[in-house]
């Protein structure tokens, strides 16, 4: 049985035949007849305009536009398909967690995989989110990129973006970006939606999810039980030049399994093996938070911020549990 994003994939190669063709033909154009991009850009929006508007430079209506968001997300998925299956009590700690401040735009930058599927499970509405990064080579803006998964077909996915401002917060990242959709709505003679709308405080449990993947070494293991580690594949070479070929099932990527547990242990108050042996602190679990501190020499100290995930307190053998899987529907 295939999975929502295989099916999503699916829908979309019988929509747009050809795609996958198109797809490799612009990433082999890449730095060639096309300028460069960063490598962790899978393909330009450009590129996925370029698809759904079939080459034609008439700009898309709304409704239309939609297919670039899906194409681009869909797109950068099917190489890795990698879907991120969090552990109940991290997912509830994550979705929980308050962004306040300045978002560390340069974590974004360490995603494991150019897309990765987020499993929500149902929560605000939503069966899962596509998120990947987008770069604009006419001003260098940076973006990340949502593609909600609410409903049934891939038609109902939903494309959201976020402005990555460089020192600017969650609010800062949603405001530039529904300012720049309302700017190309009103060059192009159609009306502005949404304008106003706390996109902030709707992305940011997603938000919290993405910042785990890209923290430092976050509990990630593959649900199959190999030793692999995710990451973004490496080109085959063929006669018809460098390509990728996806893999022939998705990776169920099982997220914060050995850190859900750790958590499970601390609300009930356990000691882990070795902590209960000497005076410390009670087992608990530090919010995850934003953290400040000073790098450099004295001199010339600066200060930093850093997004931390929940850090266990009291209980130093996280490798050593068992973890809890509870499957969810897919």
């Amino acid at each position: 049985m295939l999975t929502r994003p295989q099916q999503q994939v699916a829908e979309l190669a019988r929509r747009y035949p050809g795609i996958w063709k198109a797809v490799d033909g612009f990433r082999a154009s890449r730095g060639r007849e096309l300028p460069e991009w960063p490598g962790w850009r899978y393909l330009p929006l450009a590129g996925a305009h370029a698809i759904a508007s079939s080459g034609k430079p008439a700009p898309l209506a709304p409704r239309e536009a939609a297919w670039v968001g899906r194409i681009g997300a869909l797109a950068a998925w099917r190489p890795t398909q990698g879907i991120y299956r969090y552990d109940p009590e991290l997912l509830e700690g994550l979705w929980t967690t308050p962004l306040a401040g300045e978002l560390p735009v340069e974590f974004f930058f360490r995603l494991p995989e150019w897309c990765v599927y987020l499993e929500l499970g149902g929560r605000a509405g939503l069966h899962g989110a596509y998120a990947h990064l987008e770069w604009d080579a006419n001003d260098g803006r940076c973006e990340v990129r949502f593609l909600l998964d609410p409903g049934d077909g891939v038609e109902d996915l939903l494309p959201v973006p976020l402005h990555l401002v460089p020192g600017g917060s969650l609010h800062d990242a949603a405001q530039a970006a529904q300012a720049e959709t309302a700017r190309q709505a009103r060059n192009l003679g159609f009306p502005t939606l949404g304008a106003g709308l706390p996109m902030d405080e709707a992305l940011s449990p997603m938000v919290s999810l993405l910042l785990y993947l890209c923290s430092e070494e976050p509990d990630v293991r593959d649900g199959r039980g190999s030793q692999r580690l995710p990451r973004r594949p490496v080109p085959t070479r063929t006669k018809k030049g460098l390509r990728l070929f996806p893999p022939n099932e998705p990776t169920v990527w099982e997220t914060g399994f050995r850190l859900g547990a750790a958590l499970r242990q601390a609300a009930s108050g356990e000691r882990s093996e070795g902590a209960a042996e000497r005076a410390g602190p009670r087992p608990h679990i530090r919010r995850a938070h934003w953290h400040t501190f000073w790098t450099g020499p004295k001199a010339a100290r600066k200060i930093s911020l850093r997004w931390l995930p929940p850090i266990p307190v009291g209980l130093e053998d996280i490798g050593k549990l068992r973890p809890t899987v509870r499957r969810v529907q897919p």
